[in-house]
């Protein structure tokens, strides 16, 4: 994008938060000191629309009600827009999608390039297994509200377009018996787990289990990092996301 310096200015919001502050004391260190420079933390009480001059680019990791007004702020003022919110309903969605066609916006609910390599791989697998029913476990710290996880689902939608099948998330079982294609969840919150997911394969007698593991939250916030500088060389047009990193 026009304008773009030596370094990119960076806005962070949702700083209160725990990948926020990663974020802030991130931007402080190597090799991301000489990449970036933070030029305003954002809480929920300040406002956007009175610093988003002074930056190239928004990070967000603030609340799924607040994303899109965000969005439409950066898309009003030209800036690039990089979330890992979430917890978004499919109307904020269509209009990160939407805002897409004017400003670059990159948006992972997981901003671990390994979690998509994992899910990538395990829809490999399932695409092969087309007769295993798939089961999805996925544990993280008590203080997290949605739930199934956004990279559960994500898992569970990669697997669904790799069978070529409509996605069916199925959270609840009570008083159902299994539906074909279905795909179960399971959450759980407990403790300060950061990230684990489970993905089961059975049939009959047979199963095959999968799991990934982050241990600490500053994979997100260097995930974030990253796609943020991936961003900047990229035009407006669709809603880039991780698999679009991975793949360049």
């Amino acid at each position: 994008m026009k304008g773009l310096g030596a370094k990119l200015r960076v806005i962070v919001t949702g700083s209160t938060g725990k990948i926020g502050q990663l974020l802030i004391n991130l931007l402080d260190s190597e090799p991301y000191k000489s990449q970036f420079q933070l030029t305003k933390a954002l809480s929920r009480e300040d406002n956007l629309e009175e610093f988003i001059s002074k930056c190239d680019v928004v990070i967000d990791f603030s609340h799924h009600s607040i994303v899109g007004s965000y969005a439409e702020i950066c898309k009003n003022h030209g800036k690039l827009f990089v979330s890992g919110t979430t917890g978004l309903n499919e109307s904020i969605f269509e209009k990160l999608s939407d805002i897409a066609k004017f400003i670059p916006v990159f948006y992972s609910p997981n901003m671990c390039k390994s979690t998509h390599v994992f899910a990538n791989t395990v829809a490999s697998i399932a695409k092969q297994l087309r007769d295993f029913d798939v089961e999805i476990v996925e544990m993280h710290h008590n203080m997290k509200i949605d739930a199934p996880s956004g990279t559960a689902l994500m898992i569970g939608k990669e697997i669904a377009k790799s069978r070529g099948i409509e996605f069916k998330a199925v959270t609840d079982r009570n008083g159902l018996v299994r539906e074909k294609d279905s795909i179960g969840f399971a959450s759980i919150r407990a403790g300060n787990i950061v990230g684990e997911h489970t993905v089961y394969l059975i049939s009959g007698s047979e199963r095959i289990e999968f799991k990934h593991i982050i241990s600490d939250r500053a994979a997100f916030a260097k995930g974030s990092l990253d796609a943020a500088l991936w961003l900047a060389n990229k035009a407006p047009g669709k809603l880039y996301s991780i698999s679009d990193l991975i793949n360049s």
